[in-house]
């Protein structure tokens, strides 16, 4: 469930709120006789777990691969040329 950020126009104070796509209210300021406050727009994080990002191969160059292997020619490791392969089906 996303965080949302709320300001008091009136004054000025924040609030952090879990809340749900779908869930539309608006939060009231506790800080002045529970007026209306208003989302505004907050930073974005997106957390990729250790795995996703091990597999993630989406930033490599399509070249990058054919290159390593033009270099390193036979003297790459099992482990090294399965890495490659991956990076050259991507």
């Amino acid at each position: 469930m996303p965080l949302y950020e709320y300001r008091c126009d009136e004054c000025g104070a924040l609030l952090t709120v879990r809340q749900s796509f779908s869930d539309d209210s608006t939060p009231f300021c506790g800080a002045c006789d529970d007026r209306p406050m208003r989302r505004i727009i907050s930073s974005v994080s997106v957390v990729k777990s250790e795995r996703e990002r091990v597999s993630d191969l989406s930033w490599v160059d399509k070249n990058l691969a054919g290159r390593i292997k033009k270099k390193a020619s036979s003297k790459l490791s099992p482990a090294l040329q399965q890495a490659v392969d991956r990076m050259e089906s991507h």
